[in-house]
């Protein structure tokens, strides 16, 4: 496996280099401290001793003789150094006291673990030889994940499984490269790096259901094989009960009883109903990288601006739906923008354009009513409301 991951990223790097193609390579991780090796497999000969010491270490866990369980696992690793649980349930015991001790023998645990689901770090220094070879700056990881755990040791702060991220270890992820992207230049010098706390409100959007979809799907995942034994009952969609509203919506995505494009609309209404005014733009953003064509997400994150009287910060998502076609709707909303702005005159003339498609439209008559008002203009704002009383 590592001659051939080893043949196919040089041959890689060498087709980079021939187009000129910049590259950054990051190492690898995953979940060291909350997830236990997949196969366990003592030396030869050793079987009938490795399962009476997992018996006994797991008895004297469970009555808190730690001390005692501690002195077997090093007993047993003592003669015995290729087996992975032992490694993890001494360094579990070890974390609270001895963080470098564990640390090391949750790292042993991974490498000896039969089931190779987590890349061994020969894989690691394969990348850092390679890289060297052909100049190409290496991102390392860990750190970045390592600093969201209080341990210092990777775990389920930053992943989901054995060696997923989460949303969290995304950010971390994204975090080193960013960082790395800048400090070797690789698109050219960073005039002026954006926070990590803007950068997390404003431009990372994972959003409720989001958030619910990969929960359910990592139950999903979690109910079978090889975090299971072969023969396990599945988890089933049909018996999943929502917690909350954004969970529902997540429960019927995965039922394909609806579309993540609707389910999220969904919950960016509720978030504008509810004045949970960022995490309702953080849906329509979503929808607006997920469906780049589409005016309609365009169209209502302006509309949430809109009801935050941001009718500046609206003005360019309102352009973005012109550019996709949209007409009226976004005349409306420009209309509506400008009025905020205080540009009645402009925002007058695309409210009329508006009723010449839409002759009763209430919302466009009650944003006409206000411009009338504010312009001292009470005997066409008396007019505008007989129109909205009239049957």
């Amino acid at each position: 496996g590592l001659r051939q991951y080893e043949t196919n990223m040089r041959a890689l790097m060498q087709q980079y280099q021939r187009a000129q193609i910049p590259v950054l390579w990051g190492t690898l991780v995953s979940n060291l401290r909350d997830h236990a090796p997949f196969i366990s497999i003592p030396a030869a000969g050793n079987e009938a001793e490795y399962q009476a010491m997992r018996q006994r270490v797991e008895r004297d866990l469970a009555t808190g003789q730690h001390e005692a369980a501690k002195q077997a696992l090093e007993a047993y690793i003592a003669q015995d150094e290729g087996a992975a649980w032992p490694h993890f349930a001494l360094a579990t015991l070890l974390l609270p006291t001895d963080r470098t001790r564990a640390a090391d023998h949750f790292m042993r645990a991974k490498e000896y673990d039969a089931l190779r689901f987590r890349a061994p770090e020969a894989m690691n220094d394969l990348i850092r030889e390679i890289a060297a070879d052909y100049a190409i700056p290496v991102v390392e990881t860990a750190p970045a994940f390592s600093r969201l755990s209080e341990s210092g040791i990777i775990g389920e702060e930053s992943m989901l499984e054995h060696l997923h991220p989460n949303v969290e270890g995304y950010f971390a992820l994204s975090d080193a490269f960013y960082d790395a992207i800048c400090d070797f230049e690789t698109l050219g010098p960073c005039a002026s790096r954006i926070s990590r706390a803007v950068a997390r409100k404003d431009f990372v959007f994972a959003t409720r259901v989001d958030e619910r979809l990969g929960e359910r799907r990592l139950q999903l995942l979690l109910a079978g094989w090889p975090f299971k034994p072969v023969g396990s009952a599945p988890a089933r969609t049909d018996t999943m009960q929502a917690r909350d509203y954004a969970d529902a919506r997540a429960i019927e995505v995965l039922r394909k009883e609806k579309s993540w494009f609707i389910a999220t609309n969904e919950m960016a209404i509720r978030h504008a109903q509810e004045e949970e005014w960022h995490q309702a733009l953080l849906a329509t953003f979503a929808m607006t990288q997920e469906f780049p064509f589409m005016a309609e997400p365009y169209e209502w994150s302006a509309q949430i601006m809109l009801g935050q009287k941001k009718g500046g910060q609206a003005l360019p998502y309102i352009e973005e739906a012109y550019a996709r076609g949209s007409t009226i709707q976004a005349d409306y909303l420009k209309g509506a923008a400008l009025a905020q702005m205080g540009d009645m005159q402009q925002a007058e003339e695309l409210l009329n354009h508006v009723l010449t498609a839409r002759p009763r439209d209430a919302k466009t008559l009650g944003l006409l009513i206000q411009i009338y008002e504010q312009t001292d203009r009470l005997e066409e704002a008396t007019q505008l409301r007989q129109t909205l009383r009239s049957p």
